[in-house]
């Protein structure tokens, strides 16, 4: 298992430019694309102060065309289940023991701990404009 999780994602960054050029690239899948992001700069702009949205899930689907654009970091993991980390997931990947260790022996598993953010892009960009022409031909 791979884990790209939130703080990875959040890495890479639609701006509005770069949606508004994907639009005009990308023919009519560019302007869906468009048209969906609406939701999302406005989500961005007013609840975080944002003009732009995180890579979230093309993140996990550019991990799957190109791994190489992720640094992983290997080991095994937990997720926080209730109080104020809920949700969080740490990975003990340092090899000491702690006295709080019981998962030390646990399946080791995978998380990214950076993107190559500016490639990822450059890779999202090329595929959508890409598929945009090949739809174009039909």
């Amino acid at each position: 298992m791979v884990v790209i999780g939130l703080d990875v994602t959040e890495e890479s960054f639609f701006t509005r430019e770069y949606l508004d050029q994907l639009r005009d690239d990308a023919g009519e899948v560019g302007q869906f694309i468009w048209d969906i992001s609406r939701y999302y700069l406005k989500f961005y702009s007013e609840k975080v102060g944002l003009e732009g949205c995180h890579v979230h899930d093309p993140s996990a689907i550019a991990y799957v065309i190109d791994p190489t654009l992720f640094t992983l970091r290997e080991g095994p993991i937990r997720v926080v289940t209730d109080g104020p980390a809920e949700g969080h997931t740490m990975q003990k990947y340092d090899g000491r023991k702690y006295l709080h260790d019981d998962w030390q022996d646990n399946a080791h598993q995978r998380i990214g701990v950076a993107v190559k953010d500016q490639v990822l892009l450059k890779l999202y960009r090329d595929t959508i404009v890409e598929y945009g022409a090949d739809k174009e031909k039909f």
